[in-house]
């Protein structure tokens, strides 16, 4: 399996990188549907259930899911990422007070379970200075590349005692084992923030070609290597459908439809202006009132949506029939405009977003304008709502990493088709 996409939106240029960065903070959401979103592409396997067991190798490489960036202790409260060339990573320990940290984050392949992981091994190519000596940790953090800063990551940075060292692999290439790291993630112990490179030896600062240069074969790799088997049990009826992006948004997609479902259809006349107050002071009662109005929605709308019984679950481990139904949740964002630089649905404040789950345990989801996806990492060893959701898939940008940060709500599905309905038209 390989990984690897080149995106149209990322230019080998600091003053275009930034104006693109401020442009496209103005797109995202799922709520409204005045609102358009980056184009992620096909960022996953395909969705065919596995029936044999195999060994394989996911190689991961790619601007569209890789991010990089890297931050300089002499320079705590400035983005230097940006500033000089940005198709390199600095790492290493500088003159005294000068050390420099490198910043590596990937899509996971979804479907890998940490039982399933062999091994993973992080690769980065010597653009120029020291030979490299560099010991590789995690974020414990959210970063944007374009912000961050040494300040954001000296206490969002974890290296464990003996850290794993990198090692010279074929001509200026070099790998570090980060099997634990990975499969750490995987199990969903923490979430996927990426990988933090500091040297490991005085003096020596080496460049390494970052995921935004001109060659998309120099950018980082990640090698993840797992026993690949039939799923242990089936966790929903349906496997992965992929939906274009000029059809349906994260709603649609979750009721398995082809056509939008937006706030304005929920919320009609004076129901938005309720919401609106009951989401600025009421939590609970801004969530159980969106449901009852989703569920009265669905209710007028059943025959067309071909919706048998829908059913809110207590909680990720309630059972479900998975011969019958399917598993979908859904998760809020409610940020003042201060926190996320603006607005996110035509609520202002507010925004929803719903993934589905697969029938191998994976899940799915759809952000308008933008084609559907497999969620990257996510597989049938832990709870997908554990952690924040981002609101558009290419990932780094502050405005929308970790902006879904409610708890989950999650409900059983029963269609009386297969197939996606189109319930207007």
């Amino acid at each position: 399996m390989i990984l690897q996409k080149r995106s149209k939106n990322r230019v080998p240029a600091a003053a275009l990188f930034l104006s693109a960065f401020f442009l496209i903070a103005l797109l995202a959401g799922c709520a409204s549907g005045n609102t358009a979103g980056d184009s992620g592409g096909d960022r996953t396997a395909d969705g065919d259930r596995t029936t044999e067991a195999s060994d394989k190798t996911a190689l991961v490489q790619g601007a569209d899911i890789t991010v990089t960036a890297w931050v300089s202790e002499s320079r705590p409260n400035e983005n230097v990422s940006l500033e000089k060339d940005i198709g390199s990573i600095d790492v290493g320990f500088g003159a005294e007070g000068d050390r420099r940290m490198g910043l590596v984050r990937f899509d996971l392949p979804a479907g890998v379970t940490p039982q399933d992981l062999v091994s993973a091994r992080l690769l980065m190519k010597r653009a120029g200075g020291d030979e490299p000596k560099f010991a590789a940790g995690f974020v414990t953090v959210p970063w944007g590349y374009a912000v961050v800063n040494w300040a954001d990551i000296e206490i969002g940075a974890t290296f464990r005692d003996a850290p794993p060292l990198c090692e010279k692999d074929e001509g200026d290439w070099y790998g570090v084992d980060v099997t634990d790291i990975v499969r750490e993630w995987l199990a969903g112990n923490r979430p996927n923030y990426g990988f933090a490179l500091a040297g490991a030896e005085d003096g020596k600062v080496t460049r390494f070609w970052s995921a935004f240069g001109d060659d998309a074969a120099n950018y980082p790799q990640l090698l993840v290597h797992y026993a690949e088997s039939a799923p242990a049990e089936k966790y929903g009826k349906y496997a992965y459908t992929e939906m274009p992006e000029e059809s349906g948004n994260c709603l649609s997609y979750a009721l398995r439809d082809a056509d939008d479902i937006y706030d304005t259809d929920l919320f009609v006349g004076a129901d938005a202006e309720t919401f609106n107050k009951l989401a600025g002071t009421d939590f609970d009662g801004a969530m159980a009132y969106f449901q009852e109005k989703l569920s009265a929605y669905i209710e007028a709308h059943r025959e067309a949506l071909a919706i048998e019984s829908w059913r809110p679950l207590s909680g990720f481990d309630d059972p479900i029939d998975p011969e019958k139904e399917y598993m979908i949740a859904l998760k809020v964002g409610a940020h003042t405009p201060e926190e996320i630089e603006g607005t996110m649905g035509s609520f202002g404040i507010f925004d929803y977003h719903f993934r589905v789950r697969l029938d191998d345990g994976r899940w799915a989801e759809k952000i308008p304008h933008t084609a559907s996806r497999v969620t990257p990492g996510s597989n049938a060893s832990f709870d997908i709502g554990k952690f924040p959701w981002d609101a558009n898939f290419a990932w780094g940008y502050p405005k929308w990493t970790d902006y879904y940060d409610s708890p989950a709500f999650y409900f059983a599905v029963t269609k009386t088709t297969d197939a996606f309905t189109a319930h207007k038209h």
